[in-house]
């Protein structure tokens, strides 16, 4: 069901949003909802062969160093390449248990990832950590 919910409207986001006409569609929320039901179907599409790409355990590599990552609200220039790199900088310590071949081939992986893909995996994440699924319904 629809709510009314008051909104910030970042710099970035107003640029996506771009000029609306005045009193004339599309309004302000219409707008808003149509960008959120793009980002989602994008999501959706890249989400089951990006996980297919990935073994249950690199998946589970993935959400063990992205877990304390602040994912949610951070912008996506913080996030791309983010993937990588929490999996480079934890090779010795949260995955110090994997054999280093196996997280260095998790990290070729997702170095291949394209920003949709690297996004949807995120939005897993997200779904993993709030027990809400990923954006297509797909759970771990």
């Amino acid at each position: 069901m629809a709510e009314k919910k008051s909104v910030y409207i970042s710099d970035e986001l107003a640029a996506v949003i771009g000029n609306l006409p005045d009193n004339a569609p599309p309004s302000l929320s219409g707008r808003l909802n149509a960008i959120g039901i793009r980002y989602g179907e994008i999501i959706a599409r890249a989400l089951p062969d990006t996980l297919a790409r990935f073994t249950a355990d690199e998946l589970n590599m993935i959400k063990i160093v992205m877990w304390t990552t602040e994912t949610l609200t951070s912008p996506p220039g913080l996030l791309l390449g983010g993937l990588a790199h929490n999996l480079a900088d934890s090779q010795d310590f949260e995955l110090q248990d994997y054999p280093r071949e196996a997280v260095d081939a998790c990290i070729q992986k997702a170095l291949a990832l394209t920003p949709a893909e690297e996004l949807a995996l995120v939005e897993w994440i997200e779904g993993v950590k709030h027990g809400t699924g990923a954006a297509s319904g797909l759970q771990d």
